[in-house]
């Protein structure tokens, strides 16, 4: 949690888990797991990012935050983060931080996964959302400079 004047300004949520079924990432979107190349032990999933109504400082709030994520996330030997997202999130994480960014391998819908992803129709529809991952050995420069 990020705190401005000891008052939350945004979240963020790391998800550990051992197994394909546990993040709710590849279970809304049928992620074919025979594709997937990463150790699962290996994986969190970064969920429930929000900032509050701070528009000149999102980036501000969000750098540090995603930073202490980082360093847990090291701290716990992950080293693969998947997530959810609109493709301009991903162009600005490609552009900002000169990080790659990688589409998840999915299989076609099916009932079960379209039922688990109901729960963020809300989101999927206004951003258009998918599924993605990120290989932490491939961050680039996290510094506030290329925040511009």
């Amino acid at each position: 949690m990020a705190l401005k004047d000891r008052r939350p300004v945004g979240t963020v949520r790391l998800t550990l888990g051992h197994e394909k079924n546990y993040f709710p990432t590849f279970r809304m979107w049928n992620i074919d797991v025979d594709q997937v190349t990463f150790n699962f032990s290996k994986i969190a999933e970064i969920s429930k990012l929000g900032i509050g109504k701070f528009e000149n400082m999102k980036i501000l709030i969000w750098l540090p935050m995603m930073k202490k994520v980082l360093q847990k996330s090291k701290q716990l030997g992950v080293n693969v983060w998947i997530f959810k997202t609109s493709n301009r999130v991903v162009h600005s994480i490609q552009h900002k931080f000169h990080t790659p960014v990688h589409t998840l391998p999915q299989r076609k819908d099916i009932q079960q996964n379209l039922d688990e992803r109901e729960t963020i129709k809300g989101l999927t529809r206004k951003y258009k959302m998918n599924p993605y991952y990120l290989d932490l050995n491939e961050i680039g420069d996290v510094t506030l400079t290329n925040c511009g």
